[in-house]
């Protein structure tokens, strides 16, 4: 018998959980819409706020474009606030970071803002410490100081007071970074873009970006605090400046021609003087026996000062030179050596325009004149070699130049600022100018960015071509020169070698700029590395040197012909498929660049004109 009683309290309780169910589901909605609304207008907030951080940093890219401090801190004040203004719209959102899901874009999104504000903070140390060095940046909002001389002896003057600053901007930097680094971009698919912008590329190349200036800025501090003294402050510092004449090849850049003595003092020159090699020469007295090579094809039994730069590397050079110049009765104590070419000389006139001599009263520009060279290269290769030839002064003239050159780019309008320092720095990573200094703090910052001609070790293929002019008179004001270089990597990963170096002589002969071209050739490759064959005019010795494998050959190229040499070796190590291939090639100073043509088994991978030191990479 059915129980009625006990079926109507069934249903009651049905009906009660049916209630308490819909009651629940009902809340849960209500929740879920009350969650939706607040996500919609909270959301609709953020995305207001976030498309005015959007442009705020674009206002800053701009007055960065323009080059403008003063507006650059501005902007960067704006986006700060801005931002801010962004992180709490977003933290409205916090019951998002509780959603597993959602919860990881949401931590990202934190990251990201808070991560940037710290970067305005860095932006405006920054900033801040530019300031003195605006105008020779050519950035506006500098001190707007009168002459180049005062400007550069307040530049130095404010270095050292600069650099506590770098500490602060790296803590800073670090800050960013590891906010930055918190943010897994791997998750973001490579397609997702928000308003044309590629999502994970863009984090990437952010993460990229901090972590470059991150690591560049402990590297700032020596070289603020480093500068100053090298320039004299708040010591006197005297230099010689050694004048390599890169149309008469030789291994550090040129044949020693003529020398200087200046003294610099709170980046003020104080005098230069300059004298003829060949009297420093006669000075010197007993020589040593000179080298093969030198006893060879220069025909010279002993050697002298102006060819003790006879090893690639300018700080082996150097060391010959100075236990020469030391050993010259009188000779003025140095701080260090200072070697530069007339193409270092070319290129300030380029900025300067041209400039007249104080005491020859000659004038000398960039302007290509007789024989297609540059006026002042024609001109210094005149007085050198005819108008004062007989005399001994006939080295004087550069002296002069130098002097009259440096007066003129203490008076430049503020304007040619900005070039001058950028032709200088471009000079010095071609290598047309490169220092040795005594100062071993100093010396080790040329080194570690390549301003002192040393030859580098490294941890892989290496290369580098070194010529000398050897009774070639003034020919490297046409040659040319092309390398190439043909890899082979056999199955098993044995690395076969082929250099093949063509020089070109396109000029007529002239009788004093242009005749044969004799070359001292020597090409530096690995230790280890063994000949197989060789193609020259003349045979091919083996040496090691410098951490290398040297091979040397001697070879010509007459006026209007060509004539080649080639090496062929197997390097000292295998490369199996799949690894990493490296490669340096070194730029010889002194040299305009020559073409480079790079082939892997058969295949061309590379073609470049070597105008600077050069690394290459590839997969095998």
């Amino acid at each position: 018998m059915i129980n009625y009683v006990d079926m109507k309290k069934t249903v009651s309780k049905n009906r009660d959980y049916k209630k308490g169910f819909i009651a629940v589901i009902s809340s849960l909605l209500l929740i879920l819409i009350g969650l939706g609304l607040l996500t919609f207008f909270v959301s609709r907030d953020l995305i207001k706020e976030s498309n005015k951080t959007v442009l705020a940093f674009n206002n800053l890219k701009g007055a960065v474009k323009d080059q403008d401090i003063t507006k650059v801190k501005n902007e960067n004040q704006n986006l700060r606030n801005q931002l801010k203004t962004t992180q709490k719209s977003l933290a409205k959102l916090f019951i998002y970071k509780l959603i597993p899901f959602l919860g990881a874009y949401y931590s990202d999104a934190e990251h990201l803002v808070k991560g940037a504000i710290y970067g305005t903070e860095s932006i405006d140390l920054i900033a801040d410490s530019l300031v003195p060095f605006a105008d020779a940046l050519g950035l506006k909002g500098g001190s707007g100081a009168g002459s180049a001389e005062s400007y550069i002896q307040s530049v130095i003057k404010s270095m050292p007071k600069i650099a506590p600053r770098v500490d602060d901007i790296s803590a800073k930097l670090k800050l960013t970074r590891v906010e930055i680094d918190k943010i897994n971009t791997k998750k973001y698919p490579r397609f997702l873009k928000i308003k044309g912008v590629q999502v994970r590329k863009s984090l990437d190349q952010t993460k990229e970006q901090v972590d470059a200036i991150e690591s560049f800025m402990p590297e700032l501090r020596p070289i603020l605090l480093n500068v100053p003294p090298v320039l004299g402050e708040p010591n006197e510092k005297t230099y010689l400046i050694l004048f390599q004449n890169d149309k008469e090849l030789r291994p550090t850049g040129g044949f020693i021609t003529a020398y200087a003595i200046a003294k610099v003092k709170e980046g003020k020159l104080i005098s230069i003087v300059s004298d003829d090699i060949y009297n420093l020469d006669r000075r010197l007295g007993s020589q040593e026996p000179a080298p093969q090579a030198v006893r060879d094809y220069l025909r010279v039994p002993y050697l002298y000062i102006r060819d003790t730069n006879l090893s690639p590397d300018f700080g082996e050079s150097m060391k010959k030179f100075e236990e020469f110049y030391n050993r010259v009765a009188g000779v003025v104590k140095i701080d260090g050596i200072i070697a530069l070419d007339t193409e270092f000389v070319r290129s300030l006139l380029e900025i300067t325009g041209p400039v007249t001599t104080n005491v020859y009263k000659e004038t000398f520009s960039n302007d290509i004149g007789q024989y297609g060279i540059s006026d002042v290269v024609y001109k210094l290769e005149l007085y050198s070699e005819q108008l004062l030839a007989a005399t001994e002064k006939r080295k004087d003239l550069i002296g002069d130049l130098m002097a009259s050159l440096i007066q003129k780019i203490y008076v430049l309008p503020k304007n040619k600022w900005a070039p001058l320092l950028f032709t200088v720095k471009k000079m010095a990573d071609e290598k047309h100018i490169i220092a040795n200094l005594h100062d071993e703090k100093v010396q080790n910052l040329l080194e570690k960015y390549n301003f002192a001609g040393r030859i580098k070790d490294y941890g892989g293929d290496y290369l580098h071509v070194n010529d000398s002019n050897f009774a070639g008179r003034k020919a490297n004001l046409y040659i040319q020169q092309k390398i190439e270089q043909d890899i082979n990597i056999d199955k098993g990963g044995k690395v076969t070698k082929k250099v093949t170096v063509t020089i070109k002589n396109p000029k007529q002969f002239d009788g004093w700029l242009n005749s044969t071209y004799y070359d001292w050739m020597r090409f530096l490759v690995p230790a280890g590395s063994e000949l197989i064959s060789s193609e020259s005019y003349s045979s091919v010795s083996k040496t090691d040197e410098l951490g290398k494998k040297v091979f040397t050959t001697y070879t010509f190229a007459k006026p209007l012909g060509e004539n080649r040499v080639s090496v062929t070796y197997t390097l000292p190590f295998k490369v199996k498929k799949g690894e990493e291939y490296k490669l340096l090639i070194q730029k010889q100073p002194g040299t305009i660049g020559s073409e480079v043509i790079i082939r892997l088994n058969g295949k061309q991978i590379e073609k470049f004109h070597l105008t600077v030191d050069k690394e290459i990479k590839f997969k095998i």
